[in-house]
């Protein structure tokens, strides 16, 4: 007979911890310390993994985990935290107390990295909106500056000046 979806092969449940699990873990770590993550599961009553257990502990039920939604000064925290040192979250996870690693990545993942490259883009966007009057003043300077020129032209002609530049280039560049 196949063991079913909830166990592996060696026997130890996988999937949703149940209360009582969370509580046999809990009082036995809270007694005993988290010693060895490989020997806990079997003297906390627990068939699970190691790893699973150690999990668990650090990212749902240590006694100083916030739970909840993170606030505007943590999401701060980790944009500032993140552009310095990149996706070191343990790094990041020692200046907020109380989330874990995994807690922070996924934060960053879900929600904040989008928001940095829209916030990025759209710097970009502003920044360039707020160069376009300095470059259109620029170019009127370069043609106040430059030796203007006007073609002979008869009178049902539009006149445009020809804008030439001292320099080694021979193209020259008229404005409209």
């Amino acid at each position: 007979m196949e063991k079913g979806s909830c166990c592996d092969n060696n026997g130890l449940k996988k999937g949703v911890w149940t209360k009582d699990e969370d509580n046999k873990l809990r009082a036995y770590i809270q007694r005993y310390g988290h010693w060895n993550w490989n020997l806990l599961p079997k003297f906390a009553g627990v068939s699970r993994s190691g790893k699973s257990c150690r999990l668990r502990w650090m990212n749902y039920l240590r006694p100083n985990m916030k739970h909840g939604n993170f606030t505007e000064e943590e999401d701060n925290v980790i944009i500032s935290l993140h552009n310095k040192i990149g996706n070191k979250w343990s790094t990041i996870a020692t200046r907020l107390p109380g989330r874990s690693d995994n807690e922070i990545k996924n934060r960053w993942n879900a929600h904040l990295k989008k928001r940095v490259k829209d916030n990025q883009t759209l710097s970009r966007s502003e920044h360039i909106r707020a160069l376009k009057p300095d470059l259109i003043n620029l170019e009127v300077n370069l043609v106040k500056e430059t030796n203007l020129e006007l073609q002979d032209q008869e009178e049902d002609q539009i006149i445009y000046p020809i804008v030439s530049f001292e320099s080694s280039s021979s193209s020259s560049r008229s404005f409209k």
